[in-house]
């Protein structure tokens, strides 16, 4: 019966995923590319429109910020806040109409893993009967809690267990009651929040992702982290990063050779005959570390790699913005828990090589190694991680 819908008001926000909470970004309207408000003509037939491109004002927001807080575990959100509508020639705002329902109904939040629906009901059935209402087949276990709702079942127990969970468990899931209740025998009540919701174990643990220090020492070449979920994230703070790189350090010395008695008839003169002095170079390897520069954004992916404690190797992505670079496993397939060493270097086999021993003996044979290593990187930051509740 709906018409016609116009005014539609725009909430963009940030995310904040380890707060828990939102900050605004920009209140606006939904307008059309010449700047107008959108207006929408509904022949009662379609359910939607062409697809449109719709421009996003942000004030001064600039684009590193929005990277910046991308990169801190933060996404953009955008929602409806109100819309004015046309029913049956009657002009409505979604917003009054909405808080006349809420005051005098309770909010019912339904959530089958699939599919969420919200419903106002009457605040003199409890959520059993509200449930019931809605066509919900419910089955409760000897306990009284849920055991299934349309024959979705609750196989996981809670709390999680999480040091004897499997792959295969993070498929399983349980039937929770939140909100302004505990049970579903409690009476709902007027502008009462109420929240029937089917979680999997994986949905559990991400939402129990929380932040922890790794190390704030320099690292050479890279570090482990121990049980990492897939999902997790870690984050280096980076304050410098250096090559290692070994060089050669020569040394002289003169040394006496032969028969280098005094001679009685001049006690200054050493030389008697078959003395001489030799003239010996030495050579050493030296450490020797020089500060460079953190890779570009393109090329910082390359710089790391991933194995698991069976030296498999593991997929993450990287990202870097400044001197802060986030790596999220988003595809640890083999194992629930893994054990990541994270390694950096050059994409390009960087080498040098240093001599030991005599390189030169103007009395002698020269009697040396030489030997090559591949330069190492440094990389002095404070290494957080943000995951499940593990550490």
């Amino acid at each position: 019966d709906v018409s016609e819908i116009s005014d539609v008001s725009l909430k963009s926000f940030f995310y904040d995923y380890e707060k828990m909470e939102e900050s605004e970004i920009y209140n606006h309207y939904l307008l059309k590319s010449s700047g107008s408000k959108e207006r929408f003509k509904l022949s009662g037939k379609e359910s939607f429109s062409p697809v449109t491109i719709y421009p996003l004002l942000a004030n001064e927001l600039k684009s590193n910020e929005i990277y910046s807080r991308l990169l801190d575990r933060s996404e953009i959100g955008i929602k409806f806040t109100d819309f004015n509508y046309t029913k049956a020639g009657i002009d409505l705002n979604y917003g009054q109409i909405l808080n006349k329902v809420f005051d005098q109904d309770a909010k019912l939040i339904y959530s089958d893993g699939i599919k969420t629906e919200v419903f106002f009901i009457s605040p003199s059935l409890t959520i059993a009967e509200a449930l019931k209402s809605l066509g919900k087949a419910v089955v409760l276990n000897k306990d009284g809690d849920i055991y299934s709702i349309n024959s979705i079942e609750t196989t996981a127990k809670y709390p999680l267990d999480v040091d004897s969970l499997r792959v295969d468990d993070l498929t399983k899931g349980i039937w929770s009651v939140f909100g302004d209740a505990d049970g579903l025998n409690d009476q709902m009540k007027p502008q009462g929040l109420y929240v029937v919701t089917y979680s999997t174990t994986k949905d559990i643990l991400n939402a129990s992702r929380k932040w922890t220090t790794v190390t704030t020492a320099p690292v050479v070449d890279g570090f482990k982290v121990d049980d990492i979920y897939e999902g997790d994230e870690i984050f280096l703070d980076v304050q410098s990063m250096s090559a290692i790189s070994i060089t050669e350090s020569t040394s002289q010395s003169n040394h006496e050779h032969g028969n280098c008695a005094f001679s009685p008839d001049n006690s200054s003169d050493k030389r008697n005959g078959s003395c001489s002095w030799c003239e010996i170079v030495t050579a050493t390897p030296v450490t020797v570390e020089n500060p460079i520069q953190i890779p570009a954004s393109s090329e910082i992916q390359n710089w790391f790699s991933f194995n698991d404690s069976y030296c498999e190797k593991v997929e993450a992505k990287v990202f870097k913005y400044k001197n802060k670079i986030k790596i999220k496993f988003s595809s640890l397939k083999s194992h629930l828990k893994n054990t990541i060493k994270i390694s950096f270097k050059s994409p390009v086999n960087q080498t040098s090589s240093a001599r030991s021993g005599t390189v030169s003996d103007s009395c002698g044979k020269p009697y040396y190694s030489n030997q090559r290593f591949y330069n190492q990187y440094k990389i002095s930051a404070s290494v957080s991680a943000f995951g499940i509740n593990k550490y």
